[in-house]
């Protein structure tokens, strides 16, 4: 799996639980080593255990992680959780630690008074900001948001996902997001790669990805976004199984023990080709791009219109 963000840009992950997501950007950060290839940025080749980055390294690249409760410590207040990235990593001295704080508290749009909270006495998007601050404190070059959102009510995420849009208009950070939602990775993101199985099927912008012809995966995906129009018909489209198992990857095509357009035995025996749609979108199937488009066109799946 390979993938390129451009600065002060997002680029979205998408793909359904168990197909890679989460170790793909635990490997970016360090969390995991990864087995093979590069991960390079700003031009510096990575190691790929944390433990063999500098301190320089580290600050570049941040995590926020799905579940804050699992990342603030439950006994330390929020100011001291989002002040410690600035003292390790940013070496800010004692007397303007506080100020500081301050100020990442604001961005982040929380009162001053929420610096000596503990984490039980915020609410859970009042939590996940807090760990926007930190992650933030470090003044990242990439920011890795890993289902930052999904555990959150609808009227929290929308709120978070614009904070999160200011905070990179100001900084010019670059995200790297990643969820199952599609409606909240189109929202956010400039880029999108549809993830299956450890490898991408498709890669494009995020307005092409949703335009017909997307890769049979991507189109099952969008098929389960709802749309608020009762005159749209809309069909689901449902994938039998589980995804396979990582250590069991199936030959030829590793979709096609669950892919609805299977055209015969080239999909089990041979790997899909990829294919140029225009605009740097690409698809990777057998199924050749006219064919694609013109199968989705003559569905009504309309997703995010």
């Amino acid at each position: 799996m390979s993938v390129r963000i451009r600065g002060g840009f997002t680029m979205g992950i998408v793909g359904e639980s168990g197909c890679g997501k989460t170790t793909f950007a635990r490997c970016i950060a360090g969390l995991e080593e990864a087995n093979d290839g590069v991960i390079e940025l700003e031009g510096q080749k990575l190691p790929y255990a944390i433990g063999k980055r500098s301190p320089a390294l580290l600050k570049k690249i941040q995590m926020v992680f799905q579940n804050p409760d699992a990342s603030l410590n439950p006994q330390h207040p929020a100011g001291e959780s989002v002040g410690r990235p600035l003292v390790l990593l940013q070496k800010v001295p004692k007397a303007e630690l506080h100020q500081k704080v301050r100020e990442l508290f604001k961005a982040v749009n929380l009162p001053e008074d929420y610096m000596y909270r503990l984490p039980q006495e915020l609410s859970g998007g009042e939590k996940q900001r807090v760990a926007i601050a930190r992650a933030f404190a470090a003044d990242p070059t990439l920011m890795i948001c890993d289902e930052p959102i999904s555990s959150l009510d609808v009227s929290v995420q929308a709120s978070l996902m614009n904070l999160l849009v200011k905070l990179q208009e100001s900084k010019g950070t670059s995200y790297l997001f990643i969820s199952h939602d599609l409606a909240a990775v189109r929202h956010l993101s400039d880029w999108i790669a549809v993830v299956y199985l450890g490898r991408i099927w498709e890669v494009g912008s995020a307005e092409d990805v949703f335009v017909p012809p997307y890769h049979p995966y991507t189109e099952a995906l969008l098929s389960a976004i709802p749309i608020p129009d009762p005159d749209v018909h809309q069909e689901r489209i449902r994938l039998k199984g589980s995804v396979p198992s990582a250590v069991n990857i199936p030959p030829g095509c590793r979709f096609h023990t669950r892919c609805p357009r299977k055209i015969g035995e080239i999909c089990e025996q041979q790997e899909p080709p990829w294919q140029d749609v225009g605009n740097d979108h690409r698809i990777c199937c057998h199924i050749p791009v006219e064919e694609l488009k013109a199968l989705q066109k003559a569905g009504s799946i309309q997703p995010g219109r």
